[in-house]
């Protein structure tokens, strides 16, 4: 009866772990719900990211730093998300048409993309942007879920809880900005435009 009691408590105790998982999972990704836009508004420097799929393994090898920045000029509907990208030693710029659906949901519509992104709740120096786009050409859009900081180091909870979001959309980690690199140089006003960099088509640009 004994043995019987101690399976009985471990296979209810391994079906409480199972059940519980999506519930910390749940609480992991609970949305940043935004009821102005003034949290994410600034520049930020990109820290990690994950994406699902392998045909973006380029930007691995070929980004060093990148920062991005959050600009809405005329009120929280309409705005623009700015990039300066350090891509084999030379800087890349670029602006992004984003639309605010409702409550810090954003809609990117760039050259060759568009996608929704969405933000999750994170350390109050941290911006975390989980995002579904689709590239011109592709077939189906791609995930990813990106941490941005204030500065360039965050401290190790901070990456540990991003981490465990990512586990729990199970994105592979796909890049990590080493902090001792260079980070371009901010530009008062961005182009849709910019000359790639020799050697980089226009689809490898950073929207």
């Amino acid at each position: 009866m004994c043995v019987l009691h101690a399976v009985a408590v471990a296979v209810l105790s391994l079906l409480a772990m199972s059940t519980a998982a999506p519930s910390s999972c749940d609480d992991l990704l609970k949305p940043l719900v935004l009821n102005d836009i003034k949290p994410i508004l600034g520049r930020w420097i990109f820290i990690q990211g994950r994406v699902d799929s392998s045909k973006f393994d380029f930007f691995i090898k070929i980004v060093t730093s990148s920062w991005a920045e959050f600009d809405f000029p005329h009120g929280d509907e309409m705005g623009f998300f700015n990039q300066g990208t350090m891509i084999r030693g030379t800087c890349v710029y670029s602006s992004t048409n984003v639309t605010n659906i409702a409550n810090g949901t954003m809609q990117f519509s760039g050259e060759n993309s568009s996608g929704n992104y969405s933000f999750l709740q994170t350390c109050p120096d941290c911006l975390v942007m989980l995002g579904s786009t689709l590239v011109e050409g592709e077939s189906k859009p791609f995930r990813t879920l990106n941490i941005f900081g204030k500065t360039a180091k965050l401290s190790e909870s901070d990456i540990e809880l991003y981490k465990k979001q990512t586990e729990c959309l199970g994105l592979p980690l796909s890049w990590v900005y080493d902090e001792e690199k260079e980070i371009c140089a901010g530009k008062t006003k961005l182009s849709q435009r910019e000359e790639a960099p020799e050697g980089m088509s226009e689809k490898d640009k950073t929207d």
